[in-house]
């Protein structure tokens, strides 16, 4: 399937997320932020990498990762179809495989919570799958990603009222950060949000 968001066109594949709402709630939300063509942009969990390439036009380089090796793959061959030869591809679990600190993380993390037995451990399932609160990839991201942003850098994450995202506001709140709320929509069983961070001036 072709996935044509303002004229980043993707292809799907088998055994990766997806494009869907929460996808294009943060599409939307980056178009509304300033980036200059000077940011060095990292991208965690890439999927199919329509994010990162669509980025891309706007920034000087992007870093993309993905756990899953068949996503990487993906988000690469897409990549080369819209000529995006400004974005680099890592197979990682969030930062493992990352040195070096970025102007802008982002990430549309798992946040959906799974009762154990509903766990599979597959590679596309680990794209929702925030845990049992559905908070655990959520406070692993957010302890490691500011180690790898620099000092006036930006944290843009998508988060959901079902993941308790009221937690995540606080957490950078009380760690010196301005958060704020930049995009929104209501699904009919829960709520999504974009929030963006950025390190306070002191």
């Amino acid at each position: 399937m072709i996935v044509d968001y303002k004229g980043t066109k993707i292809e799907t594949c088998p055994d990766v997320y997806e494009p869907a709402e929460d996808t294009f709630l943060l599409l939307d939300a980056l178009e509304s932020i300033g980036l200059e063509k000077t940011d060095s942009v990292l991208e965690i969990g890439t999927g199919t990498g329509i994010v990162a390439i669509h980025v891309a036009k706007r920034v000087g380089c992007v870093t993309a990762t993905d756990v899953n090796q068949r996503a990487a793959m993906c988000a690469k061959r897409n990549a080369r179809l819209n000529g995006a030869r400004n974005v680099s591809f890592v197979i990682g679990d969030l930062f493992s495989m990352l040195k070096g600190k970025y102007d802008v993380i982002i990430f549309n993390l798992p946040y959906l919570p799974q009762d154990s037995e509903e766990r599979f451990g597959g590679a596309i399932e680990r794209a929702w799958d925030g845990g049992r609160s559905g908070r655990e990839v959520t406070g692993r991201f957010i302890s490691q990603a500011v180690g790898h942003l620099k000092e006036d850098g930006r944290i843009i994450m998508v988060d959901s009222s079902q993941s308790e995202h009221e937690k995540t506001i606080s957490w950078f709140t009380e760690n010196g950060y301005n958060a704020e709320i930049i995009g929104r929509m209501k699904l009919f069983f829960e709520e999504l949000f974009v929030i963006a961070a950025e390190r306070r001036a002191f």
